[in-house]
């Protein structure tokens, strides 16, 4: 009888097959690859997780988004953190988002499930919603705008390194500013780091 471990590996590894026929790299962990533009990766991760009664059921979460490079290079330099070269994405989020309900969607296996069916099935989904999400966001400005209707994690470090790549500095200071005040709000206590960073990036602007 094959054991779970294994059964969520042959989940992965359709995806992973899959997704090299459109052309990703597969990279460290579960995540995904491909080249846009000189400058930005489109970007999927594979979160797997295992729930229910005795945990018989594997629920795959597949995150779709995109990376530009510049803009992380960036970041990583103003948080005084190691660059990356593939994560984190610039913007991402589970493809359920980008969807007609437009709500969180896990893919879900168990072991009636028909692996195969039921990944033609993502990589449709993939094809339909995420890839043209992708490449719908490889300007700068693009990726900003749609930064702006939609929080995720790292939108608060990405928004501002925008606007100072795109040279929009006078909304900076305000929108640091702003963040500073939420951040420390919902937390009760003084968020260094974040400070650093804006102060950092105040730094940098035009005299």
């Amino acid at each position: 009888m094959r054991g779970r471990d294994e059964s969520d590996n042959d989940v992965v590894n359709a995806y992973s097959l899959a997704l090299a026929r459109e052309g990703f790299t597969k990279r460290e962990e579960d995540y995904y690859t491909i080249t846009l533009s000189e400058d930005v990766l489109g970007w999927v991760g594979l979160d797997r997780a295992r729930r229910g009664p005795r945990r018989a059921v594997l629920e795959i979460d597949i995150g779709v988004g995109l990376r530009n490079q510049p803009l992380e290079q960036l970041v990583a330099e103003l948080k005084e953190v190691e660059y990356h070269d593939y994560f984190p994405p610039s913007i991402g989020m589970n493809i359920g988002y980008l969807m007609p309900k437009q709500i969180y969607t896990p893919w879900l296996f168990d072991n009636q499930t028909d692996i195969a069916a039921a990944v033609l099935q993502g990589m449709a989904d993939l094809r339909k919603y995420a890839f043209p999400f992708m490449r719908s966001n490889i300007q700068l400005k693009k990726l900003l705008n749609t930064l702006w209707k939609c929080e995720h994690v790292g939108w608060d470090y990405c928004i501002p390194a925008a606007l100072y790549l795109l040279k929009d500095y006078r909304k900076i200071p305000r929108f640091l500013a702003e963040e500073i005040t939420r951040r420390e709000y919902w937390t009760e206590r003084v968020d260094q780091p974040y400070r650093d960073f804006a102060s950092r990036l105040l730094q940098r602007l035009p005299k």
